[in-house]
């Protein structure tokens, strides 16, 4: 798929299918040009539920306290030219989580014309589809909506997204347990990827007559994958996805 973000502030969303619904998933945006790109992610309305890691020193393997995370509701991560890399909690109550820098104070990962291979971006799980809401695309945003009535059949998923360069060639492929799209040209030289897998819920569920399913966990989460985590994931998904 070619997804060319030639013009300042030109957005692309990805979505999902869901029996008859397309619900939201995450939104890119260029807030650079399409040489020198600036990118913006957006992962929920602010209607939608996700969990913030409050934790005071960030685990090595780039993994989440679940006991130190608290509930919000809107979240975007921007990665800069210099390879400044920040998840952003607008009106956040506490201000210091307003902007917070993942691989730490005054730290930068590969900045963006340096990118030869992939560099990991977050890694989203999704819980709940009903706190994923319904998409409308509007008419200047190119879209892509994901449809794979195995994977999205309304148990858990996990998504990885990453940017690329366009050089650096991965599968791509659609399997009744996961899936890997690449779509490119959102820079001169840069493509976004994402893959989707299919996993076991985590959480408890029972079934009720006028609500239908209802589950113990209702919050979705989303999570930077630092710098430091980049062999781990390359080397989880080596030979499957990535050379």
């Amino acid at each position: 798929m070619i997804a060319t973000l030639k013009d300042r502030l030109s957005t692309m969303v990805f979505a999902f299918r869901d029996k008859e619904t397309n619900r939201f998933l995450f939104r890119i945006t260029n807030i650079g040009t399409h040489e020198k790109p600036d990118f913006k992610f957006v992962f929920t309305p602010k209607e939608s539920g996700i969990l913030i890691d409050t934790s005071e020193k960030k685990r090595k393997d780039g993994c989440i306290d679940m006991y130190n995370c608290i509930q919000w509701t809107y979240m975007e991560y921007s990665y800069h030219p210099d390879g400044s890399f920040l998840c952003k909690l607008p009106e956040f109550p506490i201000k210091k989580y307003l902007y917070d820098n993942p691989e730490g104070v005054g730290e930068r990962r590969c900045p963006l014309k340096e990118i030869k291979d992939v560099e990991f971006i977050a890694a989203v799980e999704i819980d709940n589809y009903s706190l994923c809401k319904k998409f409308l695309p509007a008419p200047q945003e190119v879209h892509m909506t994901c449809q794979n009535n195995s994977v999205f059949n309304g148990d858990t998923f996990n998504l990885l997204i990453y940017i690329k360069h366009r050089d650096f060639d991965i599968n791509t492929f659609q399997h009744p347990l996961a899936i890997s799209y690449v779509c490119r040209g959102i820079s001169e030289t840069l493509d976004i990827g994402i893959y989707i897998q299919k996993v076991e819920r985590k959480s408890y569920k029972h079934y009720n007559e006028k609500l239908g399913w209802v589950y113990q966990n209702n919050m979705n989460r989303i999570t930077p994958i630092r710098s430091c985590s980049k062999e781990l994931v390359l080397s989880s998904l080596r030979g499957f996805v990535f050379p």
